[in-house]
């Protein structure tokens, strides 16, 4: 809402009434009135009459039981506000009935939704002159925003020149829910692991406040942490969202909690805090408006071994050749191309310490595992192996070489079978599997 006293020309008598009307309340300020004052507010409300057609809108009624809707303060319209501080038009917008622009105070961007949704509606009509929409467009910022209710109510109860007053409301409404429809407010992001926690997709969509995607909206994509890289080899990404949602491909760099950024491109609300003069809604520009969403990513994949022998009292001569079956941990899965190379150790000892063998601590290394199990005094190495796997799910039977410590795997081949023995026979065997880093290729390693 704007005076037309003198609030778009440069007159000393508009100048000096504008000087009177401080106050918000402005019952207080119309007990500062005089007979004296009221005459230049009429001259100024006349002389600043030429300029007045010019801008777009509607003028509220006078009113002759509204005090602040009388033609003892000055003609009213309906529409926006005249901008002085960048020269925009169509850009600003009062919201607060009854009290009068003085262009001083805080400005603020605001960040709620249906701040965002204002600043759009206004930024798609700002080159629209029509006095319809602008007025409409009004209407709909007193509606939702206007701090000062009772006036507002005031005002459309008393009515505009030259519009009814169910026109304006309708038009109103409709460019509010257009508004809620092309206004981004959030984004959604899901992520959906596809190789154990080392690659995956991010589902990525731009919603409205009804929670309907948006298409078309510049959109960036970043890697806050750089703990994964995306398909295009970058850990960020720039497009345009689409209303079927972008799918991100991304592979993990390391371990650890990753941070994704998703900003989108919208216009921004400000909002004018005027200590004694009215308070405005502007929209100048856009803004990028920024979310983060963490998920947890992993470099390497467990594997597991799963041994097949039954635990039995040895006899002479005996064969302890092990079925050996790879598998992943969880939902994991086994990478591409990765040949891991395991080794078996066969221990024997009495069968409560076969039956009763002591499980791999956590955080213990594998090497570390097998030292402590040779250094158990009622148990005994006699006997290794080695298998390969390239997959989940392949099933190997490694063949017992005798050795009772470390072997490379070419010795391995050159030693002998293993066959229990005299002094072996009627104790219990079992297998350790390892799957050692060390032992790996180097490009398996980081796996």
């Amino acid at each position: 809402m704007e005076t037309y006293f003198g609030k778009h020309t440069s007159f000393s008598c508009a100048n000096k009434l504008r000087n009177l009307m401080k106050q918000k309340n402005i019952r207080k300020m119309l007990a500062l009135f005089t007979s004296a004052v009221l005459v230049p507010s009429v001259l100024c409300s006349q002389i600043a009459m030429g300029s007045v057609d010019k801008l777009t809108g509607y003028y509220y009624k006078k009113s002759n039981t509204v005090e602040w809707l009388s033609e003892k303060i000055a003609r009213l319209r309906l529409g926006p506000v005249t901008d002085k501080w960048e020269g925009r038009k169509n850009s600003i917008f009062c919201m607060e009935s009854s009290v009068f622009i003085d262009y001083k105070g805080n400005i603020k961007q605001m960040n709620g939704e249906d701040y965002r949704i204002a600043a759009n509606i206004i930024k798609t009509h700002n080159n629209n002159d029509d006095d319809l929409t602008q007025a409409a467009l009004a209407f709909m910022i007193h509606n939702h925003f206007d701090i000062n209710q009772d006036r507002w109510k005031e005002a459309v109860e008393n009515g505009f020149v030259d519009v009814e007053t169910e026109t304006l409301r309708n038009k109103a409404d409709k460019l509010w829910q257009q508004g809620v429809k092309e206004t981004p407010v959030k984004t959604v992001l899901k992520n959906d692991y596809t190789k154990g926690k080392r690659v995956g997709v991010m589902h990525i969509s731009l919603q409205n406040s009804n929670g309907d995607s948006l298409g078309g909206v510049p959109i960036k994509v970043k890697s806050s942490n750089n703990l994964i890289k995306f398909a295009n080899g970058s850990a960020s990404f720039e497009g345009k969202s689409k209303k079927e949602g972008l799918d991100i491909t991304w592979n993990a760099l390391d371990a650890g909690n990753a941070r994704i950024e998703v900003s989108f491109n919208a216009p921004k609300a400000e909002r004018l805090f005027s200590p004694n003069g009215q308070d405005v809604i502007r929209s100048f520009e856009n803004t990028w408006y920024s979310q983060e969403f963490p998920f947890s990513v992993e470099k390497t994949f467990q594997p597991l071994l799963k041994s097949k022998i039954s635990k039995h009292e040895l006899r002479a001569g005996e064969q302890v050749d092990s079925t050996v079956t790879s598998s992943v941990a969880g939902n994991d899965s086994w990478p591409e191309n990765v040949r891991l190379r395991a080794q078996g150790y066969y221990f024997v000892g009495s069968a409560e310490d076969i039956l009763h063998i002591q499980q791999r601590n956590s955080g213990e290394s594998a090497e570390e595992y097998l030292n402590r199990m040779r250094s158990m005094p009622n148990l005994r190495q006699v006997a290794a192996a080695k298998a390969n796997f390239s997959n989940s799910g392949e099933t190997i039977t490694a063949v017992a070489k005798r050795a009772n410590g470390d072997i490379t795997a070419s010795d391995l081949d050159k030693a002998e079978a293993y066959k229990v023995n005299d002094l072996e026979a009627g104790s219990f065997g079992t297998w350790v599997w390892i799957i050692s880093r060390d032992s790996q290729n180097k490009s398996d390693r980081e796996f």
